[in-house]
C-alpha cells in the first residue's frame, strides 16, 4: 500500500472520530438543557403551594373587596341617615325663634301683662299660657313663663318670660318676628327688663338681623321642598 493511500485512510477516520465527537457533545449538551428546564418535585410542590397560597390571598382580597364594599355602602347609609335626622333637628330647632325678657323683680304675670296689653288680642290658654293672635284669631307667637314650670299659675309672677314663635306653624313668618321683636322692645321699656336671645345673651342688632334672614332662608327652602 502506498503512502498516498495510507495517509487518505487515517484522513478518514480521523474525520469520522470528530464527526462521532461532535454528535456526542451535541446530545450531552441537549440532555443537559432537558435536566435544566425540568423541575424537580421540590420545586413542583413550591409552585403548586405558591399558587393555592396565591388564589387563597386572591378569594381573600375579593372577599374582603366585597366586604368593603358593602361596609362601606352601609357607612355611607348611615352617615346620610345621621346627617339627614341632624338637619331635621336643625330645621326643627330654627323653627322655633324665641326671645327672652329678663327683669330683676317679678314683674310679670297674667295679670300685669293683661292689664297693659288691652289692645292686644291674648288668649290664655289651659296650659298656663298666653297665645298672641292676630285680628282673625290666627296665633303669631306665645309667650311663657321662661321659669319652671313654664306657665302662669293664677296670682303667680316671675322675673322672667319668653316670647316664642314657631315659622312652622304660620306663613307670614317674617311679619310676624318683626311684631314679636316690637312687642319685646315695647315690654322692655314698660316693666324695665333686658332683651336677650334664645341663649340668654344680650339680643344685638346684628343677631336680630341673623335671626331674621334665618327666617327668610328657612322660607325659602320650605318652598323650594314644596314645590
Amino acid at each position: 500500500m502506498s503512502l498516498p493511500e495510507i495517509l487518505t485512510i487515517l484522513l478518514g477516520i480521523l474525520l469520522s472520530l470528530i464527526i462521532f465527537d461532535g454528535f456526542r457533545r451535541a446530545l450531552r449538551s441537549r440532555k443537559a438543557g432537558l435536566k435544566v428546564d425540568l423541575m424537580s418535585p421540590e420545586s413542583i410542590e413550591e409552585v403548586l403551594q405558591d399558587n393555592e397560597e396565591y388564589s387563597d390571598h386572591k378569594n381573600r382580597f375579593e372577599e374582603n373587596e366585597i366586604f368593603d364594599k358593602k361596609y362601606k355602602e352601609e357607612v355611607h347609609l348611615e352617615e346620610k341617615e345621621e346627617e339627614e335626622e341632624e338637619i331635621k333637628i336643625e330645621e326643627k330647632k330654627h323653627n322655633l325663634i324665641i326671645i327672652n325678657l329678663s327683669s330683676q323683680n317679678d314683674v310679670f304675670s297674667q295679670e300685669s301683662i293683661l292689664s297693659n296689653y288691652k289692645s292686644l288680642n291674648i288668649r290664655i290658654e289651659e296650659q298656663g299660657y298666653m297665645s298672641i293672635l292676630d285680628s282673625d284669631n290666627k296665633l303669631i307667637f306665645t309667650l311663657l313663663n321662661a321659669k319652671r314650670p313654664g306657665y302662669f299659675m293664677e296670682g303667680n309672677s316671675s322675673s322672667d318670660v319668653a316670647l316664642v314663635l314657631n315659622t312652622d306653624k304660620i306663613n307670614n313668618s317674617v311679619e310676624a318676628f318683626d311684631y314679636m321683636y316690637s312687642f319685646a322692645n315695647n315690654i322692655s321699656e314698660l316693666f324695665g327688663c333686658n332683651v336677650l336671645d334664645e341663649n340668654r345673651n344680650f339680643l344685638t342688632k346684628q343677631m336680630h338681623d341673623h335671626l331674621r334672614t334665618s327666617i327668610i332662608e328657612l322660607k325659602r327652602k320650605q318652598l323650594a321642598k314644596s314645590a
